[in-house]
């Protein structure tokens, strides 16, 4: 989102009269990545925003984008009894569903943030985590690079087996340490060893100078 923007938004719900306790933002993001920290706040709040104004739909422009943004703070501050709240505030009185739903969305708020701190369930998350990384099956074996003058290719060994369904697609096999493109050996290096000549040849070119650059990175996935 645009700095400027965010800047009106917070503007217009200060002078509202909302209370802002803490703003989390890409700096703020930044800063907690670097200190190892918990950036959950920031992706909470991203993802109430995002089911009141959805990236599908161009808000960006419409009067609307500030409410909604409103409604987002607030249910993140005031949990979601802010609804019958803004209702009675401006004299209106609240549907009797609406109290209900609000009070049994808090509960389970409470109880999910309550589950979420315990050690049993940053555990269960750090093996999901690892399972879903247990499960990749696919491997990049060669990254090219191309500017207006130079060029770089390279194939990278590969840490998964190369199934005889690939290697029809891609022409591509490796067996003990060797690989092979059309049934020719070709040289391969280490995943590391390849990114740090790609790191060396982008240093050494112009391609800055020409603005145009060209990565390439071929996987496969078996």
């Amino acid at each position: 989102m645009e700095p400027a923007l965010v800047v009106d938004m917070i503007k217009d719900v200060i002078d509202k009269g909302v209370n802002i306790q803490e703003i989390a933002g890409d700096d703020d993001t930044t800063e907690k990545l670097a200190n190892l920290s918990s950036t959950q706040t920031n992706e909470n709040l991203n993802q109430m925003l995002a089911t009141k104004a959805p990236k599908y739909k161009h808000y960006s422009t419409s009067n609307s984008l500030s409410y909604r943004f409103n409604a987002t703070v607030a249910q993140k501050n005031e949990g979601h009894r802010y609804v019958h709240e803004v209702h009675e505030s401006v004299g209106l009185s609240p549907d009797n569903f609406t109290i209900k739903r609000a009070t049994f969305m808090d509960k389970i708020r409470r109880k999910y943030s309550k589950l979420q701190k315990t050690k049993k369930c940053k555990r269960r998350r750090i093996e999901l985590k690892s399972e879903k990384c247990n499960t990749r099956q696919s491997d990049i074996v060669q990254i090219a690079a191309v500017t207006e003058n130079e060029t770089f290719s390279a194939y990278v060994m590969t840490s998964k087996k190369i199934t005889p369904q690939a290697s029809a697609i891609t022409k591509l096999a490796f067996f003990d340490g060797q690989m092979y493109y059309d049934e020719v050996p070709v040289e391969s290096l280490p995943p590391f060893e390849v990114f740090t000549n790609l790191i060396a040849f982008l240093s050494n070119t112009c391609w800055t100078q020409y603005k145009k650059l060209l990565i390439v990175l071929y996987c496969i996935t078996n």
